[in-house]
């Protein structure tokens, strides 16, 4: 499996850090950068576009720490980060986003909960969607 894109921009001391084990439910493999919530104190999939509250990712699910721990890191409060967990589209700075069901970013289409907005779009061929984001998440 290929290793996510992800880069915090700010120090981890300003952030609520916390790790938690992943549901059964959850059939994808985690990777930094993805988006994810907490229901019955075990890490899933947003339930619907725009669910909140949400989490960021910090750790990857198949790092042996993580395996060894059970648990994934996750986090929130006010973030600046780069990834390639972002769903298919076109983006500009300025963009709102929400969460998607995939646990990626995804632009704002009227409806949902704004997390976050791009900062700055950097193309990347081995991106997923082709992009990179920069984004001040909230």
């Amino acid at each position: 499996m290929a290793k996510s894109m992800f880069e915090l921009l700010v120090a981890l001391d300003k952030l609520v850090v916390f790790s938690k084990p992943v549901a059964s439910t959850v059939t994808v493999k985690l990777k930094p950068g993805m988006i994810v919530t907490v229901v019955n104190d075990q890490i899933v999939l947003p339930p619907t576009e725009g669910y909140s509250p949400v989490y960021v990712v910090l750790s990857d699910q198949d790092e042996p720490v993580t395996i060894a721990s059970g648990t994934v890191g996750i986090a929130f409060g006010d973030m600046r980060f780069v990834t390639d967990q972002v769903e298919s589209g076109t983006y500009a700075p300025g963009d709102a986003l929400v969460a998607s069901t995939n646990g990626k970013l995804k632009k704002y289409n009227g409806s949902g909960n704004i997390i976050g907005y791009v900062e700055q779009v950097t193309p990347n061929a081995q991106a997923p969607a082709g992009v990179l984001l920069t984004v001040q998440f909230k």
